[in-house]
């Protein structure tokens, strides 16, 4: 599940991450109040007045405008109830200005392929990073921390490793190491796949603190994370509440290349390879574990009905989930369409050569690389 800003935000103040100051308004009736609060209690005379949403891009989409004391409030009063691509903006959060020295980006996540905590960091966070990333990769660095390492064992490591590649001075870089320990713990003690500070501001004086928040959890713990239950967050786009319904973990992104596969990690790992090889995903879309051929059936339909979409990436690994299942549901979509799509499956797994035959048979291509699958889907 991904958690708006505000959520991952307080999740951050809990474990001691430095964020800025700020305050969410919900209601127009409470705007006023509220910023007229958050001002006396800062002095702030600038603010960053940012859409609440679910999907990413929000700031190339206009989701966030800078404003004086006297316009924010009206800026909010804007943001509400607005369409923002496809998400009815419900909550809006309104930061105080921090005054930057440069933007940096930090991350951990869970590596599908090490199969441990991968801590990613750049000196040249922002709005860009995705483009840094595919263009200069040399400028990302990235670190595998063995599971089970956390606390004073992690922040001795990190230090080495940043101290190595000649990261910020010894103050900032002691407060870098002292940030990336305190997202390992979000990360395994709210069983989260990813938490990410984008950008992650140095201030002038040298300290740091993060002005965005984006956190992932895992869909198979929220049983044990009631608070997380999206029920009462509203912002969800029609497709996105229609994939709910089905118990589909699908969230809307802004490319044309739609997205479906079982497990978050491979999902993502599905995003990043599609991205790298030139394409844009247009969607996250997790059938999760054992999922039937209705299932299936049901998030093509769904994810094909977003505008835009021009190729569809079906990427499945079969433990639990049987390929053969997953087969039978992409020709029961395929028969119930008007027109076609160009797809590209990529299954391995269990029962992986009976959904090649079966597909085979319809006319379908079939793919046990991964990255030929990617690379032929971005191109």
């Amino acid at each position: 599940m991904f958690l708006k800003e505000f959520e991952g935000r307080e999740l951050f103040r809990k474990y001691g991450v430095p964020v800025a100051r700020g305050v969410l308004v919900q209601r127009e009736d409470d705007i006023d109040e509220k910023v007229a609060e958050f001002l006396e209690e800062t002095g702030a005379n600038e603010v960053v007045v940012k859409a609440q949403l679910l999907s990413g891009k929000r700031g190339k989409r206009g989701g966030i405008v800078f404003a004086n004391r006297d316009e924010a409030g009206q800026k909010a009063r804007d943001f509400l109830g607005s369409m923002i691509g496809d998400e009815v903006v419900e909550e809006v959060f309104i930061q105080e200005k921090i005054e930057i020295q440069s933007e940096l980006y930090v991350s951990v996540l869970v590596d599908r392929l090490w199969r441990m905590p991968m801590v990613v960091f750049s000196e040249e966070g922002g709005m860009n990073i995705e483009e840094l990333a595919s263009e200069h990769p040399e400028k990302i660095l990235s670190r595998a921390v063995a599971v089970g390492v956390r606390g004073d064992n992690a922040a001795k490591f990190l230090m080495d490793f940043f101290k190595q590649h000649e990261v910020l001075d010894d103050a900032s870089r002691k407060q870098l190491v002292e940030i990336c320990v305190e997202l390992l713990e979000v990360l395994y003690k709210e069983e989260a796949t990813l938490v990410e500070v984008n950008p992650l501001i140095l201030k002038p004086d040298g300290k740091l603190v993060a002005v965005d928040a984006k956190t992932i959890i895992d869909n198979n713990a929220l049983a044990r994370h009631p608070e997380f239950d999206h029920e009462s967050v509203q912002g969800q786009t029609v497709l996105e509440l229609k994939a709910r319904e089905h118990d589909l973990a699908y969230v809307e992104l802004d490319g044309d290349i739609a997205v479906i596969g079982n497990g978050a990690g491979l999902v993502m790992a599905t995003l990043d390879a599609v991205d790298f090889y030139g394409g844009k995903p247009a969607n996250f879309c997790d059938i999760g574990g054992g999922a039937s051929a209705e299932k299936v059936q049901q998030a093509m339909e769904i994810v094909l009905q977003k505008k835009g979409v021009r190729k569809l990436f079906i990427n499945i690994f079969g433990g639990i989930t049987h390929c053969d299942e997953v087969a039978e549901g992409i020709l029961a979509a395929i028969n119930g369409m008007d027109g076609s799509i160009d797809m590209v499956i990529r299954m391995v797994g269990t029962n992986d050569r009976k959904a090649q035959t079966l597909l085979k048979e319809a006319g379908y291509d079939f793919y046990l690389s991964f990255e030929d699958a990617a690379q032929r889907v971005a191109q």
